[in-house]
């Protein structure tokens, strides 16, 4: 991916900063694809995630592991406080 800067909410950018310490790299990124909300910005990460980066996360960020293969992901990581999407590794 071209080096650019990246906007994400904060309650996911400390788990981004940790998944590309544990050496996950970013695959995409959408600053606005206004999905799953208007508002609402992605980054999809070419690894899964690492339980390491998910540690003492917001009551308001959710992780799950997609089952649905109409996505692309794996994990992903939804703030309901500011509508950003994290996903993660190939289904």
């Amino acid at each position: 991916m071209k080096s650019k800067e990246i906007h994400i909410c904060e309650c996911l950018e400390k788990i981004l900063v940790k998944e590309l310490d544990l050496g996950n790299s970013i695959r995409s990124y959408n600053e606005a694809p206004e999905w799953p909300k208007k508002d609402s910005r992605f980054i999809f990460l070419n690894k899964k995630l690492s339980l390491k980066s998910l540690v003492d996360i917001p009551l308001w960020v959710f992780v799950s592991i997609n089952n649905d293969m109409h996505y692309t992901w794996y994990d992903e990581i939804y703030c309901d406080k500011h509508h950003d999407l994290l996903a993660a590794g190939d289904m």
